[in-house]
């Protein structure tokens, strides 16, 4: 099977059908996309006691929250100071990119009042 770009795909698991057998069985145990990286799943097996601790980090400030995150998940560093991978820049972003216009385009109803407001009305489609 092909995906879009043209690669040849094992059939159901969207991976490609050139890694050797044992690395294909290791990843379809894995999310697709993880390669091989450990996250809280795999840390904390019980889903009840994962929400708890994560409900509980919730006092811990977003900068400390996102470098435990993703350690976690990557297993490097985060660098904040000087961003070089697109993971550490997009975590630069959600924190120091401050728009008061961004909850009210993640809102998919209060975006269309936005659009509204701003003249654009003729632009959205009927709901």
């Amino acid at each position: 099977m092909r995906d879009i770009s043209g690669a040849v795909r094992m059939a159901g698991t969207g991976l490609p059908a050139q890694l050797p057998e044992k690395d294909k069985m290791r990843l379809q145990d894995a999310d697709w996309g993880q390669w091989n990286m450990d996250g809280y799943k795999k840390i904390l097996k019980n889903k009840n006691l994962r929400y708890r601790i994560l409900s509980l980090a919730r006092v811990i400030p977003d900068k400390p929250m996102l470098q435990l995150q993703y350690w976690i998940k990557l297993k490097r560093k985060l660098d904040l100071k000087d961003p070089r991978r697109f993971t550490e820049k997009i975590q630069w972003y959600k924190l120091y990119y401050k728009n008061p216009v961004m909850p009210v385009c993640a809102d998919k109803f209060a975006v269309r009042e936005y659009i509204r407001d701003k003249g654009l009305g003729h632009i959205l489609t009927d709901l």
